[in-house]
């Protein structure tokens, strides 16, 4: 019988939505609900910004991406907000429904690829995918069509400062997944002038 040091840990490194964020998030959900069936939808306590899912990883490997993550990343707080909606893959064959960054996105890509430098020393391969900024609030079980026009929905959400990244724990279980922080790295303050 395998002893908890040496069981895989399902963990991922994220920007969390405050909760003004995440209230804001959940009304936009509901305006879809009606509009979408046969979604799943995202917890709003759950919702983040997933910077790099790692997958099942053992824990000494989560070791080393609290090491990888303790020292002081060049990318500093800055402000973000979420403005537009969009599918993955695409409209004809949806699987995920998710909100994206149009203030900060910059600054989120450039802390996407400082992480993937310290993953990469640390001994993870590379995210074969590009970076593509977003923070789902639905997956279909089933692939399905979506209009466009459902996608044109206009909001407004509150801007938000990413001043942390947080190493997840993800524990999956029939009422929705348990997230755990493992770590926190706090982004160094923007430049006074």
């Amino acid at each position: 019988m395998q002893n908890e040091s040496e069981k895989p840990i399902r963990a991922f490194i994220a920007v969390e939505a405050p909760p003004e964020v995440k209230e804001r998030l959940s009304e936009i959900q509901c305006d879809f609900k009606p509009r979408i069936q046969g979604a799943s939808w995202t917890r709003p306590e759950g919702f983040h910004f997933t910077l790099r899912f790692l997958g099942n990883i053992m824990p000494v490997q989560a070791e080393a991406v609290k090491e990888a993550l303790a020292p002081e990343f060049k990318q500093r707080q800055f402000e973000a907000e979420f403005d537009h909606t969009g599918i993955f893959p695409k409209l004809e064959k949806a699987r995920v429904l998710w909100v994206g960054l149009g203030k900060g996105n910059f600054e989120m890509k450039s802390l996407f690829d400082e992480l993937e430098e310290r993953l990469a020393r640390a001994g993870f391969p590379e995210e074969p995918r590009p970076f593509s900024g977003h923070l789902t609030l639905a997956r279909f079980r089933n692939p399905r069509p979506i209009l466009p026009a459902l996608l044109s929905t206009q909001f407004d959400c509150p801007p938000f400062t990413v001043e942390k990244i947080i190493l997840f724990q993800s524990v999956l279980n029939p009422a929705g997944a348990i997230y755990t922080p493992l770590a926190v790295t706090k982004l160094r303050k923007g430049d006074p002038c």
